[in-house]
């Protein structure tokens, strides 16, 4: 069961220590929108701003989403890496079987699976 959130302001922390959150970030795209171009948030304290302060900037932040672009790359590479290791291990068990052996065919499952 998700924890709730006393007291902390910090989006990162939030997420990664698994806290109840509600996702705001579809209004950023709407305050990019706004015709004003000064934006005053008025709430009481300790109503969050801090907290949507820490979203904004790692929403905005490139080198974070750089390293979420390489942990995905490296997440898919593996995810694809497992199937391509047994299609290439059948066939090689199918091209060292003589009565099986289509060469032609098998070496271009094996080239291919290699290629991606």
């Amino acid at each position: 069961m998700k924890k709730l959130p006393n007291g902390i302001s910090n989006y990162e922390s939030l997420v990664e220590q698994g806290y109840y959150y509600v996702d705001k970030t579809e209004y950023i795209e709407k305050i990019e929108n706004l015709s004003n171009k000064t934006i005053m948030f008025l709430r009481p304290r300790k109503f969050g701003k801090t907290l949507f302060t820490s979203v904004l900037e790692n929403y905005y932040d490139i080198l974070k989403a750089d390293i979420a672009k390489k942990e995905l790359l490296a997440n898919v590479s593996h995810d694809l890496r497992t199937p391509l290791t047994m299609i290439v291990g059948y066939g090689e068990m199918i091209r060292d079987f003589k009565e099986e052996n289509n060469s032609e065919n098998i070496n271009i499952i094996i080239d291919e699976a290699k290629r991606l």
